[in-house]
């Protein structure tokens, strides 16, 4: 919708600053500068042209102030040559002021400040020359009766151009603590872009680590039951039913963990609860998945483990069924592993150690396991080894101790 004519009026003169001090500033001074105050005579069209450029190069009071500031330096000077009675037109040297004090480099404001002070002394010198030509005033006068001069002459004068000084550094300062802010602002927009791309750099990251432990196990899992079954179906079938039953619990498994991790991509519903995810409580199930798999575990969860987050938790699960799957991968026939859980010093430790040697892999990898499990011990400012052995393969976690 098209807004009123009205404020696109006013949009358009605020976007151009010289309309503005034309019609507000330059255009009412300049008029009332063609009206001379004194008598007619030849010397007036000549006393109003100082007035008329001075009044006029307002236009560019906030455009190019310095421009306007020595303008009126220039004629103001040419004015008082030829002044009889101050015009009121000028008004534009304080505006000026204003302008340069506000709108240029700040170490102009106090140089046309001086300047104001010295043309309100020029300009009581020149008055005050002027009436003693004209016989005004005696010739002869006291201090006393020289007050009431001085204050109109000098002080007003001067105490203006203070005033629009004063004001002009107020309206540079508010400007400056508008620009600050909107810097501000801009910075912290910035910053919360950043955190908001890393935040949603790390959760891909979280659910990318997520999905390839989830997947690399069970089909793992589903891998060497399919192959067993296979060689078992012909003699005993039994043990093939055993296997498909192994096959799709771990199949139905799998399609729970990644409905939950990818519910996070989703936008759920208001109210909608996503499954607990695995914790060390839950490694007892993992070592059955994987002994039916075919893969001798030994687990050892010692009491009096040290208190993890959840996070921290879902991390040694994590670990341990890596360290599993790979010894189902490629430790080869007869192999073991050994599980233990402890704690150590203000820490958890979780140890693996598994035997075999598996001359080739029925099970492909993408070789990141290692790289994710460290990625995992580094997320919770743990440690990570992970070493081939004589026997097989050493794996051992230390994650500290949360004191949150």
């Amino acid at each position: 919708m098209e807004s009123p004519w009205h404020l696109r009026a006013l949009r358009f003169i605020s976007a151009r600053k010289w309309i503005y001090d034309s019609l507000v500033f330059a255009a009412p001074l300049t008029l009332l500068a063609l009206v001379d105050p004194a008598a007619p005579d030849p010397l007036s069209t000549l006393r109003s042209v100082p007035l008329v450029l001075m009044c006029a190069s307002l236009v560019f009071r906030r455009t190019f102030p310095l421009f306007t500031g020595w303008i009126v330096a220039a004629t103001g000077l040419l004015y008082l040559v030829g002044i009889e009675v101050p015009h009121p037109s000028l008004i534009a040297v304080p505006l000026t002021v204003h302008s340069v004090t506000a709108y240029a480099p700040k170490r102009w404001g106090k140089i046309f400040l001086a300047l104001g002070a010295v043309a309100s002394l020029l300009l009581t010198l020149r008055v005050a020359a002027e009436f003693y030509r004209q016989d005004i005033y005696p010739k002869h006068v006291s201090p006393g009766e020289l007050l009431p001069f001085v204050a109109v002459f000098f002080v007003f004068p001067f105490m203006t151009v203070a005033f629009a000084w004063m004001t002009g550094t107020y309206r540079r300062s508010r400007s400056d603590d508008i620009r600050r802010i909107a810097e501000r602002n801009a910075l912290l927009e910035r910053e919360r872009e950043n955190e908001i791309r890393l935040a949603s750099d790390a959760e891909r990251m979280r659910i990318a680590r997520e999905m390839h432990d989830i997947i690399a196990h069970s089909m793992s899992v589903i891998i060497t039951q399919a192959d067993g079954g296979r060689y078992a179906a012909a003699r005993s079938p039994e043990a093939a039913v055993s296997a498909l039953e192994t096959i799709a619990d771990t199949g139905r498994e799998a399609l729970g963990n990644l409905r939950g991790i990818l519910g996070v991509l989703r936008e759920s519903e208001s109210g909608r609860k996503t499954a607990p995810m695995p914790a060390i409580n839950d490694l007892g199930a993992l070592a059955d998945n994987v002994r039916s798999a075919g893969l001798d575990v030994t687990l050892n969860v010692l009491p009096d483990l040290p208190k993890l987050s959840p996070a921290a938790e879902l991390a040694v699960y994590r670990v341990v069924q890596e360290a599993l799957t790979n010894t189902l991968k490629h430790g080869g026939q007869d192999s073991h592993a050994d599980v233990t859980v402890q704690a150590g010093d203000k820490a958890l430790v979780a140890q693996i150690v598994s035997t075999g040697h598996g001359e080739e892999s029925a099970v492909p990898g993408s070789g990141s396991g290692i790289q994710g499990m460290r990625e995992r011990a580094r997320v919770h400012n743990g440690t990570l080894t992970a070493e081939p052995t004589d026997t097989g393969f050493f794996v051992q976690l230390t994650i500290p101790e949360d004191i949150s």
